[in-house]
């Protein structure tokens, strides 16, 4: 007789993570690191501090680059910095 388990099977591949830290999401649209570290500082991208790492959502890249499609502007937009607009509150540090 074969015994059946109640228990999940696990996944040969993990799921993908739902925020990535920094350089992971500056490749993940393309900039450096450098640059996404300045557009995190200046709060144009929301993001999550878990103890000392920084993280940000998969969804809020995905909202940065449709802003940054509509402005062709990552940092300035008519002349003045705007932040990603989204439904997340503002995270301080």
């Amino acid at each position: 007789m074969q015994q059946t388990s109640d228990r999940p099977t696990r996944q040969s591949e993990p799921p993908e993570p739902l925020a990535l830290g920094i350089e992971d999401a500056a490749l993940a649209v393309g900039i450096s690191g450098k640059f996404m570290r300045k557009l995190v500082r200046a709060g144009t991208v929301p993001h999550v501090k878990i103890g000392e790492r920084i993280v940000i959502r998969r969804a809020t890249l995905e909202k940065l680059l449709a802003e940054w499609e509509r402005t062709k502007s990552p940092e300035e937009s008519n002349g003045r910095r705007h932040r990603l607009q989204t439904s997340e509150p503002r995270r301080h540090e």
